[in-house]
């Protein structure tokens, strides 16, 4: 699993569910709703996290050689991360964020954000792609049911970690969090145009190298 933690920094640079918190953060009850839209997203997140697990889990017993499905899989999910590196590279973040606060109308309650932070996952694609590549990863390291979910619930709380700063920042700053809220998703926007790709073909690289090298050599890379 050498690779989860540079896989969660691409992952984390979603300027769609940023911009989608920093929005709701700015209505009446900002706190709540921004709580209330992060809860909703990391808890529909692990909840896909979780039906990966099981289907690509599913594919490796129906395949003689379980070892070798872990490699073709961790391959396809290379060249995946490879392909989104190029589409992500076509395009600004800020053009998805903008797509995404379009997309989402002020809520009129907790229930309606929490929901519209579930559907965030959607709106977000390509962004969440390398959630693939983490869930391959924790296939690969050959863990018991328990010690999956349990890396994937660290992940998903590690991806949801940097985004608690838009409540915390509402509830500590009110009003003035507005300015500093804008100049945070201005900064992710111009870093995950940039920073993201280059991560995501590093990335994919590597997984498809890994997995020729398993085949052509009988050993892994990683």
């Amino acid at each position: 699993m050498e690779l989860l933690i540079p896989i969660l920094v691409a992952d984390v640079l979603n300027p769609v569910l940023l911009a989608f918190l920093i929005y709701v953060a700015g209505g009446r009850h900002g706190v709540r709703d921004s709580c209330a839209g992060l809860l909703g997203h990391t808890v529909a997140y692990f909840c896909a996290g979780l039906i990966l697990l099981w289907g690509f889990e599913r594919i490796a017993l129906l395949i003689a050689q379980p070892a070798a499905i872990d490699f073709v899989l961790s391959t396809l999910v290379g060249l995946f991360l490879l392909w989104a590196a190029y589409r992500t590279a076509q395009a600004v973040g800020s053009a998805d964020a903008d797509r995404a606060g379009k997309e989402a109308e002020q809520p009129p309650g907790p229930a309606r954000v929490f929901a519209t932070g579930a559907v965030i996952n959607f709106i977000g694609l390509p962004f969440a792609i390398p959630y693939l590549a983490a869930v391959d990863q924790i296939l690969k390291a050959d863990l018991d049911i328990a010690g999956s979910v349990a890396v994937l619930a660290v992940y998903n709380l590690a991806y949801a970690a940097p985004f608690a700063l838009v409540p915390l920042l509402t509830a500590l700053l009110g009003e003035r969090s507005r300015a500093v809220l804008q100049s945070i998703n201005g900064w992710v926007e111009r870093g995950s145009a940039v920073v993201m790709p280059l991560l995501l073909a590093a990335i994919g690289l590597l997984l498809v190298a890994d997995g020729i090298s398993f085949f052509v050599r009988g050993q892994a890379l990683i």
